[in-house]
């Protein structure tokens, strides 16, 4: 149970990574 929890939040973490990185991109 715990380790598929850990796992959703890398996947979250990964995802909002991606999200800022591309908003930063477009207001670059």
């Amino acid at each position: 149970m715990s380790y598929k929890v850990h796992q959703i939040c890398i996947r979250c973490d990964f995802n909002r990574e991606t999200i800022l990185s591309l908003l930063a991109a477009e207001h670059s």
